[in-house]
């Protein structure tokens, strides 16, 4: 027989205690201390289901004694889980007051400063956590560190902690509670340094031989300590670990302390000595392993935290995606602490991909992983905190896609109902934020307004973050491009400003356009007096200036523009572009502002040679922005391209001659800068402004279409001069004769424009369908807006003209596109009108049910969508999703489902669909639609077409001799006048009213004429107009 397995890492006994409260040991009995003492050392080596296995039996009749409880809460805490770790203590506490036990004594003390911090986290409680940390600094403030016993250090560590998450996320503000321990360290102006006793506590420590309880203190001075001044403190704790020879666990320290030292060299980006610092972690971890016979260094949480901190060193982007999803499986498995961060880090590598390369996998994969990671944040970790920054992220990302907006927004409705006792103001604040961006993006303008309002109340108790916030990674650790030593240019000599971070002035006033130019002006106008007060020369002119004479300079008006005025606002630009050391990154995030404000000022006043200027100077800022601003405002890029090109448009608009070159060049830059802004755009994932530019781009193809055959007509007409023949084109431009190379180029540009038309259609279609869920009026509301906002009909016009602008007579192919064009107008206008999802007909679903295989689908369906009807708001984002795949599965492989779906999601009429009706109501139909297609440019006439279509025979299209004035006049005079004595339509009882029509609009049907036949359907549909 083989030997027998071996648990691996069972060694669960050294002679040296493990723990850091042993001075609460004598409550217990020896037995029972041996027994907290394996279940610490089981934590140790990554056998927590042992360790909790320990707390359950033999440890179960010393629950209510306080070192137990205060073992059992730092092992579910040190695995990531917040709500286990708060209920033990919580539990614990209700004891206490009900028996009115002490909870002054130092052991009390520390379940309650434990409790609150986990309490930030897991409850949002802030007022519990404030309170206790005034608490310990009225018993600690004035006790020496070499009085300070180990529920004492322990207490420190905790409140620590407990005071940066107070301060994060309630604006807390209470310098004074960075002194403790109380100590005399100062900084080279002779104040305090903040957090300086807590070196000095931890050296008392090592000094009295407490080295279990200086290594845990440790983690909080190196976390308290900016990055580029750790390495003097981690030098000397190394070398005080060397120096305890009889200590068993100094190679477990040592591997601690040196991983700490490698997270580091991450977060300054030195990325060589990282790999080397985590070489030498893992092999001092392995001496301590082979010591104690640990079999499966894996397990340890030592190992876990170490794999996460080397995937920053990996290169590569492919490489770091697949090894974040491979820990982030392998941690799953084992129920390891950092696999939260796996996910979190994976499905951002993920999102990273998709916006740099469009694919849909790494879509897929990024919900995906978001999924998981939503359930970690709820049903294990559960750091609420953690979980309402994930879904902001994930809010974000959909904002962009549009097409979960509506999830996103139900989920963060569901959270406030879910979770109502969540108070932490700084959080809530982003959920609120977030919630605003989504109602904007669905033009619930109203309801973004009142969500923003409470942002802004909640956004008062800002966090005070000073200069050190080093509460985890603030470094990008995990880019897409390579990591080496070398900074890239834009980090050279970069530098800290001196207090708060350069975005905290802006963050009250984003997106609201007046408060943006009243803090600019304030910003400004206090500089520009502090430097002329300190007598800088080149500021002399400004001596006296006013804030209204600084804002006129800025945001002039049309009327006001003049050339020295326009040299003195350059001038400031200029010396906001040369800040003081220690104002870099806020004098030129306050200049990206200012221009910014400033090119949306003009873009409203109609200034737009100006406005072009500024957009282009916004782009040559851009380039030598700090990487920090840069990477924080990374769509400020994408947003000026796409200025650019819009701005180039709008120069064209009133224009009718396109020969010129200055129209030609006008065009050529539109085009240009359309194109490299749809590159950006497609970079960040922001698919309504893609579907924009593409729009544009269509523009741009029409009016390329416009010029050529301005150009050849013009032609035409100098060849008819010199042959005293005059060449004109038909009305409907159909008989324009046209030089080959321009039929050609035509025909290029024509396809190009359809295409681009065709996706921002695609893209809008999508956007308009799931923001019209809501039942009832609100879902047509909601449709209604975002329609309106997106500007469908301009897509619908710029289509059918681009087909139109075929040379010669429309094809069949031509006019059945144009006719399924109109299609997707008229879908549009009857969702608008009726919303979408009304009902299932009943014909059709006894179809579906006859059928055992679209039965099985359609009432898989139903289950599905009582799910999610069940299910909580915040559990539906993935429900949903999945009955979204399960309805294009449906509609891809059954032709009943699909027309299913098509009435519910009021998708528009093919021409099979003709053949459908007929078979259904036993007859032949005819389909007719009235269309009205505004002139493309200044002068030109618009048409008024008729298409008819049935299931037998081509689709037909008809231009009108009709005019729209006719109409209007007609309508005007009969169907709605401004004066009548019964009520409105009393007109059209008279003779007159149809001898007007027949001789007004009877243009307008005539042609039916010859596309009807006797025992056909006429399916008559309402006039509609591309505006």
């Amino acid at each position: 027989m083989g030997p027998t397995p071996r648990t691996p890492n069972v060694q669960p006994f050294c002679s040296e205690h493990r723990g850091i409260h042993t001075s609460l040991y004598s409550s217990l009995p020896q037995e029972a201390v041996q027994f907290l003492e394996k279940a610490i050392w089981f934590k140790m080596v990554g056998r927590t289901d042992d360790a909790r296995a320990i707390f359950g039996d033999e440890l179960k009749r010393f629950e209510k004694t306080p070192v137990v409880a205060i073992e059992h809460a730092e092992l579910e805490f040190e695995a990531g889980k917040w709500g286990r770790a708060w209920r033990i203590l919580h539990s614990r506490l209700i004891d206490l007051r009900k028996s009115h036990e002490d909870l002054d004594s130092p052991e009390h003390r520390l379940i309650l400063l434990t409790w609150a911090m986990l309490g930030t986290r897991h409850r949002g409680d802030l007022a519990s956590s404030a309170r206790e940390i005034e608490r310990t600094q009225v018993w600690l403030g004035n006790v020496p560190v070499s009085d300070y016993s180990d529920i004492q250090a322990s207490c420190i560590r905790r409140y620590v902690i407990a005071y940066l998450f107070t301060m994060l996320y309630n604006g807390y503000k209470n310098t004074e509670a960075e002194h403790l321990p109380a100590h005399d360290r100062l900084d080279s102006s002779g104040s305090k340094i903040p957090w300086g006793g807590l070196r000095q506590l931890r050296r008392s420590l090592t000094e009295r031989g407490m080295f279990n309880e200086a290594n845990a203190l440790f983690r909080v001075e190196v976390n308290r300590t900016p990055p580029e001044h750790r390495r003097l403190i981690l030098e000397e704790f190394l070398r005080e670990v060397a120096s305890l020879s009889s200590y068993r666990g100094k190679e477990f320290v040592e591997a601690a302390v040196r991983l700490q030292w490698a997270s580091t060299h991450v977060q300054l980006q030195a990325t060589s000595s990282a790999v080397e610092e985590f070489s030498k972690s893992e092999l001092a971890f392995s001496r301590f392993c082979d010591r104690f016979d640990i079999t499966d260094k894996s397990l340890t949480p030592h190992m876990q935290a170490l794999e996460y901190e080397r995937l920053s060193c990996i290169e590569g982007p492919v490489n770091k995606l697949k090894s974040a999803e491979e820990l982030a499986n392998r941690f799953e498995a084992i129920d390891g602490f950092k696999t939260g961060l796996c996910l979190s880090t994976a499905a951002e590598l993920a999102l990273d991909f998709y916006k740099a390369k469009s694919l849909e996998v790494f879509r897929v994969k990024y919900f995906s992983l978001q999924t998981r990671l939503e359930t970690y944040d709820v049903d294990v970790s559960e750091d609420i905190c953690d979980l309402v920054h994930h879904h902001v992220e994930l809010s974000s990302a959909t904002l962009g896609g549009l097409v979960d907006r509506q999830n996103a927004l139900e989920w963060i409705d569901g959270f406030f109902t879910q979770y109502p006792h969540f108070s932490a103001p700084v959080v809530l604040a982003l959920l609120y934020r977030s919630k605003e961006s989504l109602l904007k993006g669905l033009r619930r303008i109203e309801e973004a307004r009142l969500a923003g309002q409470k942002a802004t109340e909640m956004e008062a108790f800002e966090p005070s973050l000073g200069k050190w916030l080093h509460t985890g990674q603030t470094y990008p650790a995990l880019p897409l491009r390579s990591t080496t030593d070398s900074a890239d240019p834009h980090s050279q000599d970069e530098e800290e400003d001196e207090s708060q971070p350069f975005y905290w002035s802006w963050r009250d006033v984003i997106g609201d356009e007046i408060q943006i130019q009243e803090r600019v002006i304030q910003l400004v106008l206090t500089w520009l007096d502090d430097e002329i007060a300190a007598e800088n020369p080149a500021l002399k002119q400004f001596k006296g200036i006013t804030a209204h004479e600084l804002k006129e300079l800025v945001f002039t008006e049309p009327k006001m523009v003049d050339a020295s005025k326009e040299e003195r606002y350059s001038q400031i630009c200029t010396w906001l572009g040369e800040p003081p050391r220690g104002e870099r990154n806020r004098r030129l995030f306050c200049l990206l502002m200012l221009r910014d404000a400033r090119q949306t000022h003009l873009e409203n006043k109609k200034l737009w040679e100006l406005r072009l200027a500024e957009l282009g100077h916004l782009l040559e800022l851009e380039k030598r922005l700090p990487r920090v601003i840069r990477q924080n405002f990374r769509r400020s890029k994408g947003s000026w391209l796409a200025a650019m090109a819009l701005t180039h448009l709008a120069c064209l608009e009133s224009v009718s001659d396109f020969t010129d070159e200055k129209s030609m060049a006008r065009l050529l830059d539109a085009e240009t800068y359309n194109e490299f802004a749809l590159d950006e755009l497609r970079q960040q994932n922001d698919q309504a402004r893609v579907a924009i530019h593409q729009r544009s781009g269509a523009q741009i193809c029409m009016l390329k279409i416009t010029r050529l055959k301005q150009l050849s007509q013009q032609a035409a007409s100098v060849v008819g001069s010199s042959t005293g023949k005059t060449v004109f084109s038909s009305p409907d431009a159909h008989g324009m004769i046209l030089p080959a190379e321009s039929v050609e180029e035509i025909m290029k540009l024509r396809v190009n424009g359809i295409d681009k038309a065709k996706e921002a259609d695609a893209i809008f279609s999508q956007g308009e369908l799931h923001a019209s869920r809501s039942a009832g009026l609100d879902g047509i509301t909601n449709r209604q807006n975002l329609t309106a906002f997106y500007g469908s009909a301009y897509t619908v016009h710029k289509a059918i003209s681009l087909l139109l602008a075929e040379p010669g007579k429309p094809t069949a192919e031509t006019i059945k596109s144009a006719w399924q064009w109109v299609q997707k107008y008229k879908a549009r206008s009857l969702a608008r009108t009726i919303g979408v999802r009304i009902f299932d007909p009943p014909e059709l679903i006894n179809k579906i049910m006859a059928s055992p295989e679209t039965a099985s689908l359609y009432q898989e369906m139903l289950a599905m969508q009582k799910k999610i009807e069940e299910a909580t708001p915040t559990a539906r984002f993935d429900l949903r999703r999945q009955l979204d795949a399960h309805l294009q599965f449906m509609k891809a492989n059954h032709d009943l489902l699909r027309q299913l779906i098509d009435l519910r999601e009021a998708t528009p009429f093919e021409l099979s669909d003709i053949a459908s009706i007929e078979a259904q109501c036993g007859t032949q139909v005819v389909l007719a639609d009235w269309f009205y297609l505004p002139g493309y440019v200044v002068g030109e006439t618009g048409k008024l077409l008729l298409f008819t279509a049935n299931g037998r025979s081509e689709t037909t299209m008809d231009l009108l001799t009709t005019t729209l004035e006719d109409v209007t006049a007609w309508q005007k005079a009969y169907l709605n006048p401004t004066e009548y004595i019964d009520y409105q339509e009393e007109n059209l009882d008279k003779d007159e009213a149809r001898e007007a029509f027949d001789k007004m609009l009877g243009g307008l049907v005539a042609p039916l004429a010859h596309h009807t036949k006797a025992g056909k359907l006429p399916a008559i549909s309402e006039q509609h107009q591309a505006r």
